[in-house]
């Protein structure tokens, strides 16, 4: 075999393999747009994912908030209602002695 058709062989595997690594970055780089496609895609659900849980966040925040309201209302509403029991419970007490004490000076008539 002489020198020229060495390297002519050599020169065809060259072009081969450059045929080869060229089909190769080709299929490479659509993968790489296809990740880029991907992550882009991935990072705007990330983004409305954290929107939501910001949302729900700030929708807790407000119940707590309302929710603090509210006891703060039923506690003084039960404070209140304690207050207006005893209230009651001297009323009805006087109202008794009252009763008791007409019944003594006019008895209630037979029927």
């Amino acid at each position: 075999m002489s020198e020229y058709d060495d390297l002519n062989r050599r020169f065809t595997s060259l072009e081969q393999r450059f045929t080869s690594l060229e089909s190769q970055v080709h299929m490479e780089a659509g993968l790489r747009a296809a990740v880029d496609t991907d992550l882009s895609a991935l990072s705007l659900r990330v983004k409305a994912l954290q929107q939501g849980m910001q949302a729900i966040a700030d929708t807790q925040s407000e119940h707590t908030r309302i929710l603090g309201e509210h006891t703060e209302r039923l506690t003084r509403i039960e404070t209140a209602m304690g207050e207006h029991g005893r209230i009651l419970g001297t009323l009805i007490g006087g109202q008794e002695t009252i009763l008791a004490l007409l019944n003594r000076i006019a008895p209630p008539e037979a029927d």
